[in-house]
């Protein structure tokens, strides 16, 4: 008796076709693994698409390659020497290398009003200023006075500084700095010192110091850097030299010896560290006394944006002289950052650094007062 199977016989697949399938396969596998290569380069060359620049949440300016290399150093909108026709912004170039500025934009806000551009051109000198005249007015009749020396000129026709406003400086759509925010603007008709260059200039109240616009200084060296020349002649009377911003000084000299210094001169550098063996912060500071005294108190002020990864605590100062820098140390005030340096009978170059000494730096902590 025949028994009926269900086996069923299928046809099988040649050793060819085999071959063929597997090629497909590997050219489509190939093709994607292409695309998807081509993607990846293009996305990365070009990058991503860019945000709106007017808002505030998305601008870019920590830590990218750009910063501190331009700075907003000078808001002119009093004008230089009071004029309103001379409205000015002043750049600064912080490194060592010229930069071309195409490619720069400066954007201005006022109130509440939108945002309005102007593209830069022209080059910035190492370690220079560059200044842009505003050229206030409605009109291309409305030029800048012949007492404002200018690199370049807002096309016509122009802007108003003259009420609340504040400015941002991109690099393509990168913001690199700003002059106040949307939520600290500059106040009208007054001029404005960069102070502390190595933050993003955002308040007006700690970055910035208003400055007598008849001394305002578009093009040189800033107010509160100007070399100060002024003498000390008087036992235990304190002089302050320079601006640091909130009121206090870049240093400040009380002699306390009978051999005065006096007239001193005083520049300060901000923003750079002084070339040195030995980790400095980015200040330091040039003083030039008419005569060495014997004993004097002088007193070191820096920014906590100048620390250079440097603890306060390790703070110590130094002077350059005889072609190398010399430990003099000084007590470390970490609440109103300062340095305290006594019986001082050199001056020439001062800058901080680390407390190579091995001794401990005294620090304040606290204080108590009773008014008097």
């Amino acid at each position: 008796m025949l028994m009926k199977t269900n086996l069923e016989i299928k046809p099988q697949t040649s050793l060819k076709t085999k071959t063929i399938f597997v090629l497909k396969i590997t050219a489509v596998v190939g093709m994607l693994g292409i695309v998807l290569t081509a993607a990846f380069f293009i996305i990365s060359y070009f990058g991503t698409p860019k945000t709106s620049l007017a808002d505030d949440d998305h601008d870019q300016n920590k830590n990218n390659v750009l910063g501190n290399t331009i700075i907003i150093s000078e808001y002119g909108s009093k004008g230089h020497n009071g004029q309103q026709r001379d409205e000015y912004i002043e750049l600064y170039n912080l490194t060592s290398s010229a930069i071309n500025l195409s490619g720069y934009k400066l954007q201005y806000y006022q109130n509440n009003s939108s945002a309005k551009t102007v593209y830069l051109s022209g080059t910035i000198q190492a370690d220079d200023y560059f200044v842009i005249a505003v050229r206030n007015g409605k009109n291309s009749n409305s030029q800048p006075t012949n007492n404002l020396s200018y690199d370049f000129i807002v096309p016509s026709p122009g802007w108003s500084m003259n009420g609340q406003g504040y400015l941002k400086l991109y690099h393509g759509n990168t913001k690199i700095d700003n002059a106040g925010s949307s939520n600290d603007k500059f106040l009208a008709n007054v001029n404005y010192d960069r102070t502390d260059v190595l933050v993003d200039g955002g308040s007006s109240n700690s970055d910035w110091t208003e400055v007598d616009y008849i001394n305002s200084t578009p093009g040189a060296i800033n107010i509160s850097d100007l070399p100060t020349v002024i003498s000390v002649n008087t036992m235990g009377v304190t002089v302050n030299f320079g601006s640091n911003s909130n009121n206090k000084p870049a240093i400040s000299i009380k002699s306390q010896g009978t051999t005065f210094p006096g007239a001193v001169t005083v520049k300060v550098d901000r923003g750079k560290a002084p070339n040195s063996t030995i980790q400095m912060i980015k200040r330091s500071v040039d003083i030039d006394p008419t005569v060495q005294p014997d004993n004097v108190e002088l007193v070191f002020y820096y920014h906590e944006s100048e620390l250079n990864g440097l603890a306060e605590n390790d703070l110590a100062l130094y002077s350059y002289y005889n072609n190398q820098w010399h430990f003099i140390g000084g007590a470390v005030d970490t609440l109103n950052n300062k340095i305290t340096a006594t019986g001082v009978n050199h001056f020439s170059q001062w800058s901080a650094g680390l407390n190579s000494n091995g001794s401990l730096p005294v620090s304040l902590l606290s204080f108590e007062g009773e008014f008097s």
